[in-house]
């Protein structure tokens, strides 16, 4: 069975009291005023451990960052003056690497 959960909320204030929420999240859905700076915040106020998919709408002439946090954009659609930007979480951290042969 398939499941959502619409949040009719302030973003800001809603991600950063339900960190549990949106860590059992498969993606989030941003859509702030379209000129209003709020959608950075939240994307801010995910911190380090969003869920894998995020997608904020916004003013084509906004321009959100390209790294909040634990995302990384990967994506951007326009829509006459509509954009989606998606962002996906990044990795943990990148891991280490042998250097040259090990097995001498």
């Amino acid at each position: 069975m398939d499941r959502i959960r619409i949040v009719g909320a302030d973003a800001v204030t809603w991600v950063r009291t339900r960190p549990a929420e949106l860590a059992a999240a498969d993606i989030a859905f941003l859509d702030a005023p379209y000129r209003d700076d709020t959608v950075e915040q939240a994307l801010d106020a995910l911190g380090s451990a969003p869920p894998p998919l995020v997608v904020c709408e916004h003013h084509r002439a906004r321009r959100l960052p390209e790294a909040p946090g634990g995302l990384r954009r990967s994506r951007e659609a326009h829509y006459g003056t509509t954009q989606l930007t998606f962002y996906k979480r990044q990795a943990a951290g990148p891991q280490a690497q042998p250097v040259g042969d090990t097995t001498r």
